[in-house]
């Protein structure tokens, strides 16, 4: 599925993520004990890059290992980065787990077009309770749109960033960092605002709303 959406993008496809915790998890098409092929799925790995300076006799004892070793987590796939623009990262003490608000870094960017928002204007718990860091910024175009502090309780946990970044003919592909993102657009009947580490996602906002009719139309332009 990853090449698959890879393969999308590079023909033209826009591309939106507004899951702070997406294509984190390599989950094979394994076939039944019967031999039909594509009928079982499993966790084995993560799209996360390998570890800097390991061997490669390190690398094969990493790729040989499964979930069921509870004390490791193999990095089995490439850098989901390379197609959202950032991914969950697994490198600060966060480990991708936080909140906080989410703060726009690039007001002039069309993106922000209607929203009235400036350079440090934020959008109150927004951003959690998984969000995306570590932006690719050798991608065609990379632009950070929103960034600042995942929080928990308190404490800063890690740096999330939210991304644009240009696909091959015309298209864009923009990662919202958050998994929140949703309930800024609408609240349905029933619904409750989630509250994660210390941080309350507060509903429906005007500006979530202008920046995804700007983000849709673009795309559809």
């Amino acid at each position: 599925m990853f090449d698959h959406a890879i393969q999308a993008r590079d023909a033209g496809v826009s591309l939106a993520f507004f899951g702070g915790n997406s294509v984190l998890c390599v989950v094979p098409m394994l076939p039944s004990i019967d031999g039909t092929p594509h009928r079982n799925i499993r966790r084995e790995g993560w799209f996360l890059p390998m570890p800097e300076n390991i061997s490669p006799a390190e690398k094969e004892k990493l790729l040989s290992r499964s979930l069921n070793d509870k004390q490791f987590e193999p990095n089995m796939g490439p850098d989901g980065a390379l197609l959202m623009g950032g991914r969950l990262d697994r490198e600060g003490s966060g480990r991708g787990i936080g909140a906080g608000d989410w703060t726009c870094a690039l007001p002039e960017h069309w993106l922000f077009a209607n929203t009235g928002m400036k350079k440090g204007d934020s959008i109150e718990g927004l951003l959690g309770w998984e969000w995306h860091g570590a932006p690719r910024m050798d991608l065609p175009g990379m632009q950070v749109v929103a960034e600042g502090d995942a929080m928990t309780h308190g404490k800063k946990v890690g740096r999330y960033a939210a991304t644009l970044y240009d696909g091959p003919k015309g298209n864009v592909v923009f990662n919202a960092a958050t998994i929140w993102w949703a309930n800024g657009l609408s609240s349905p009947p029933g619904h409750k605002n989630p509250s994660r580490h210390g941080t309350a996602q507060q509903g429906p906002d005007q500006r979530v709303q202008q920046i995804t009719h700007n983000l849709f139309q673009r795309m559809l332009g």
